[in-house]
């Protein structure tokens, strides 16, 4: 083919087949079934392919994956958590957001109207140095 010699590693935006697609997961090349046969590359969201490991075994319908501490990049399987329904995800970000809403009530965090976040208040600055 024409440009093959500007594919993968001959690429000068080659990232080893790793990127961060445009939501903030990672994005893994996986080499299987007919698309890489024909010449097409397949890509696996990495804490898919993490949590597959972990379990032996392909996700199955319903099932998904929460990041405990939000961060999509964090794909340590410590920081996975497998639901099997979408209720579930969202009662899970439910409580989290529960426990914003009791933080700043006790005043332990508050709303900058100048910067439109919510931010941590002086005694948890600094009780944790924040």
């Amino acid at each position: 083919k024409i440009y093959d010699h500007l594919r993968r590693e001959n690429s000068p935006k080659w990232k080893g087949g790793r990127y961060t697609d445009s939501h903030g997961y990672i994005q893994v090349l996986v080499n299987v079934g007919p698309r890489r046969e024909c010449g097409w590359e397949r890509y696996k969201k990495e804490h898919v392919l993490v949590m597959e490991n972990q379990l032996n075994r392909k996700l199955v319908k319903g099932e998904s994956i929460h990041h405990i501490d939000s961060n999509k990049t964090n794909n340590e399987i410590t920081n996975l958590f497998l639901y099997t329904n979408e209720q579930d995800h969202k009662n899970i970000h439910k409580s989290l957001e529960s426990i914003g809403v009791e933080l700043l009530k006790k005043g332990l965090v508050y709303f900058d109207r100048n910067t439109m976040t919510y931010n941590f208040g002086n005694e948890l600055k600094n009780l944790y140095k924040l």
